[in-house]
């Protein structure tokens, strides 16, 4: 049995404009201890897709608003 987690995972950024970005992110995961009794197959994987979305609205330093 394993004890410790391991792991991967791969982000990819990209800056649309100086104000904003949009960032992805998946990740795998094997836990090294059970995190569920419900898992019919007795595999502790989780699979995760993350998205964010960043801006700014306002004035900053290099221009007035």
């Amino acid at each position: 049995a394993r004890i410790t987690d391991d792991g991967t995972s791969i982000v990819l950024t990209y800056w649309p404009s100086e104000f904003a970005q949009v960032r992805g992110q998946y990740r795998f995961t094997r836990y090294g201890a059970p995190i569920s009794t419900l898992s019919p197959t007795g595999k502790e994987d989780a699979n995760e897709l993350l998205m964010q979305i960043q801006f700014s609205l306002g004035a900053h330093g290099a221009h007035p608003f």
